[in-house]
């Protein structure tokens, strides 16, 4: 055992490996191949025939128990890596125009200037808390700087840091996938959560000053966001053709999505899915009057346009909104707050779970289920309301401790 002449090593067989000394004097493991093919050396040499061996039964236990990685196979750099799962569409195979943006350009800015340098199988856990924490400090002194402008300052940089951990978290689970490392290296609990909070509710005291303070041509477009539950894209993206005014329905099949790169394209809706939507009485009137009062129009024309003839575009709607809010006080709402008080409504109304998703284009449950929670709420304070006109109808006064 104890040869270093390389032209006649001293080798030992086992069933699954074999062992010898090399003339360094260093002992080498080889095993076969997880394709089958012939014996390749393992990934490092060791000071003693026993630590070889050690190496190839482990080898040999992780492969049976489907746990196997070779470590050679993560020798890519993070950042080439990353940007091929970019192009290859994600882990789903298929990305968004946006958010192939996002993660190209946090790519370029947070990652493969530190990090991406890195070889994927390199990476551990203590490397990322260290970019984590080193990013989250990064972004929250370029917050804290004055805007040359004299504008206001940016956000904390706490979104920016969320998605690119999120993102790397994606990328190191399809590396895993692939047999480059063992085990994912992005651990930090509860980093890439999105922590949203809940966007207040618009009573329609709210939404009727909201709606009557847009120019007239705009009117009819908030007013259908409400009732059909529209996202602002969605809403530019409508043709004439997907308004049923018989039936009372809306089709909602694309969106209006704005890009850095191409400007504003027409892509499908935001997972993907058709929807039809059954649109309350009060809508469908305010579409017949909008309809009555613009020119004929072919099927395939933009069911919304500005009273100059030029189609609505998305800057237009979103700033008439901002000026809308502010003008009437009541800065507390977004544009997307017209779909969720208007899906919160129809859950107070009544509607399941899944009936919300089919009128919302959700695609799982979860999303939903914050709409019936509302309803429950307001349905405790309809009960208390429903308790005192009770109580003062029958002249009974409510007991006291």
């Amino acid at each position: 055992m104890e040869g270093n002449d390389m032209n006649n090593p001293k080798t030992t067989r086992a069933n699954f490996g074999t062992v010898r000394q090399l003339k360094s004097g260093r002992w080498q493991a080889r095993y076969p191949r997880e394709d089958g093919g012939p014996r390749m050396p393992g990934p490092t040499m060791f000071k003693t025939s026993k630590e070889a061996h050690v190496h190839i039964a482990n080898v040999q236990s992780d492969r049976a128990r489907g746990i196997y990685h070779d470590p050679r196979k993560g020798e890519r750099l993070l950042a080439i890596y990353a940007q091929e799962w970019i192009e290859n569409g994600g882990s789903r195979g298929k990305l968004a125009i946006r958010t192939t943006e996002l993660y190209e350009d946090l790519l370029v800015r947070h990652i493969a200037p530190n990090i991406g340098k890195r070889a994927v199988g390199q990476i551990t856990p203590a490397m990322v808390r260290g970019w984590y924490t080193a990013l989250g400090k990064e972004l929250a002194e370029r917050a804290a700087r004055p805007r040359a402008d004299g504008g206001e300052r940016v956000a904390s940089g706490k979104t920016r840091q969320r998605q690119a951990y999120a993102f790397l978290k994606g990328v190191m689970n399809t590396a895993k996938t692939d047999g480059m490392v063992g085990s994912n290296p992005c651990q930090i609990i509860g980093a890439g959560m999105v922590r949203t909070e809940e966007r207040p509710f618009m009573p329609m005291e709210d939404f009727t000053r909201l709606l009557e303070s847009h120019p007239a041509d705009l009117q009819p477009v908030i007013a259908l966001a409400f009732g059909a539950h529209l996202r602002l894209g969605e809403a530019v993206a409508l043709r004439r053709s997907d308004l049923d005014l018989e039936k009372g329905t809306l089709k909602v099949v694309r969106q209006a999505v704005q890009t850095r790169r191409a400007g504003v394209v027409i892509t499908p809706t935001k997972t993907e899915d058709t929807r039809s939507v059954d649109l309350p009485l009060v809508t469908v009137e305010a579409m017949i009057l909008y309809l009555a009062s613009v020119p004929r129009a072919l099927p395939a024309a933009p069911l919304f346009t500005r009273s100059t003839g030029k189609v609505l575009t998305r800057a237009q709607l979103q700033h008439a909104f901002k000026k809308s809010r502010d003008s009437t006080d009541l800065r507390q709402y977004h544009f997307h707050d017209l779909r969720h008080s208007g899906l919160t409504l129809a859950a107070q109304s009544g509607a399941t779970v899944r009936e919300l998703m089919a009128r919302a284009g959700h695609s799982t449950s979860s999303a939903a289920m914050k709409y019936q929670h509302a309803a429950e709420e307001r349905g405790r304070i309809i009960a208390d309301g429903m308790s005192a006109a009770m109580r003062t109808g029958m002249n009974r006064p409510p007991k006291t401790a």
